[in-house]
């Protein structure tokens, strides 16, 4: 999904992956998404609240990508919650020859975690 959506209704992703790509606004509107399995990806804004998992489904994913190798931003506006079954899955890109260990932050507005 890509540019601005004016969607307000819920949306439930039950298989396969919803990918949002967009600059500005929402690209799945204000309403609730509901991972129940499958993936939600992309990068992008998303404004409505988001839930992945059930909590004892087959399993559901947050993946901030634009594909394999290719980490990206992916802002969500509102409460995301992870049911037990709901996974981040994080890709982490650098460019030196040498690894280093270090920390980085996300944030969601109300705390800030290191990772």
């Amino acid at each position: 999904m890509s540019g601005a959506n004016t969607y307000s209704g819920a949306t439930t992703v039950s298989a396969g992956a919803l990918k949002v790509a967009n600059r500005t606004g929402s690209a799945t509107g204000t309403g609730e998404i509901k991972v129940n399995a499958g993936t939600l990806g992309g990068k992008g804004i998303i404004a409505g609240a988001v839930t992945a998992g059930t909590g004892s489904g087959a399993g559901a994913f947050l993946a901030p990508s634009v594909g394999a190798g290719q980490p990206a931003k992916l802002t969500i506006q509102s409460l995301l919650t992870f049911k037990a079954d709901g996974t981040l899955h994080l890709q982490a890109q650098h460019q030196e020859s040498q690894s280093r260990s270090g920390g980085g932050q996300w944030r969601d507005d109300r705390q800030r975690r290191a990772v």
